[in-house]
């Protein structure tokens, strides 16, 4: 037998009450674009584009990569960003090794300077390593990385050679050397040469732009012998000079370099003017890259500086011929003139006050852009 249930006594049954809209007022709603995302996950990536937002199939081991990276990308705002999150975990998943730059490392460093179109040779990275300190960084047999500092005396160094290989660039190998190279030198004013490129990262380093170094290169054609005044004379610089090369270097340019004056003379020549019976300047010529190196120079004027240049192409006419000169100089256009044009122009840069130079000798080429 069915039995029907009463209501029980003050109680309405659910049927039977009236349908009621809710007064509570509810929040506008946001547009989506305005959503302060509370986690990355569910943010969307830069440019308009969305991707799955679904927690189990995100959370599978085969997707778990690929959000990872769109995430980075979201964080940043920038596309690109997903991009350098891949060669970030390309980069992680070698193992790269930070060490001190050796002697041994020539051949090394002769193969990654010829990856990005320098043109020297191991005999030239032997003179490089051995006047100077710094580090490498190797994955498994290779270095990909390098970079040196010289030390003058205990208050001056130049940095220099900061190489990465072209496939390992963008990935905070550079970075990573100039900041090891700076602590490395702590307490030093520091000078280097930069490309108009690497400007910007070497002023984040507090490095302010004070000159131009101009490269002229070129085969050299027949050129005429310097005219020497009455009152001038020009000889081969000897081993007994080096204490005479080494004052009239510091002379032109404030530091103590006479273990670089030494291994130049070793390696090639060089030539001293006189005039009235006083020195007057020198000039060094050495092998390099595809053919011969003039530098460094140091002169009184302009005259004798040209007199040294001149005299020291003069024995290699027709030979292939670099020179590196400082923009003040005013060499440029003789050069050109002579058939060394201009091929390049890099940034001198100085962090801290550089010894300032007493004169009367002036700077009229380097021994190379690394080592000023």
């Amino acid at each position: 037998m069915i039995m029907r249930m009463s209501p029980v006594m003050g109680m309405t049954p659910r049927c039977a009450r009236p349908a009621t809209r809710s007064t509570r007022s509810l929040p506008a709603r946001t547009p989506r674009s305005a959503i302060g995302w509370p986690s990355a996950r569910n943010a969307p990536i830069a440019g308009g584009s969305w991707s799955c937002r679904c927690r189990r199939t995100c959370l599978t081991r085969s997707r778990a990569p690929r959000c990872r990276l769109s995430m980075a990308r979201r964080r940043s705002g920038n596309p690109a960003a997903l991009n350098a999150a891949a060669e970030g975990r390309a980069m992680m998943s070698t193992q790269l090794t930070l060490r001190p730059a050796t002697l041994s490392d020539a051949d090394a460093c002769q193969r990654l300077s010829a990856a990005i179109g320098w043109p020297h040779r191991r005999e030239d990275w032997e003179f490089t390593l051995a006047l100077g300190q710094g580090f490498v960084v190797s994955s498994e047999e290779d270095v990909v990385g390098i970079g040196l500092w010289w030390g003058f005396g205990t208050i001056h160094a130049t940095l220099g050679t900061i190489i990465v290989a072209p496939d390992r660039q963008g990935q905070g190998i550079g970075k990573l050397l100039t900041e090891r190279l700076i602590a490395a030198t702590e307490g030093r004013t520091l000078g280097l040469v930069a490309t108009p490129q690497g400007e910007p990262l070497y002023a984040r380093y507090g490095f302010i732009a004070i000159d131009e170094v101009r490269q002229h290169q070129g085969d050299w054609p027949e050129l005429a012998a310097p005219v020497l005044a009455a009152t001038e004379s020009m000889r081969p610089a000897v081993a007994a000079d080096l204490p005479l090369l080494a004052q009239l270097d510091g002379e032109a340019t404030g530091l103590p370099r006479a273990s670089v004056l030494e291994a130049l003379l070793a390696r090639g020549h060089a030539i001293l003017i006189e005039r009235d019976g006083a020195p007057a300047g020198f000039g060094f010529l050495r092998r390099h890259g595809h053919g011969w190196l003039i530098g460094p120079v140091a002169a009184v004027d302009d005259a004798a500086a040209c007199n040294l240049i001149a005299a020291l192409l003069a024995a290699r006419r027709g030979d292939f011929i670099r020179i590196d000169v400082p923009a003040r100089t005013g060499l440029g256009a003789w050069l050109s003139e002579r058939g060394l044009p201009l091929v390049a122009s890099s940034v001198v840069m100085e962090r801290g006050a550089a010894p300032a130079a007493p004169g009367p000798m002036h700077r009229f080429a380097l021994v190379n852009q690394a080592m000023g």
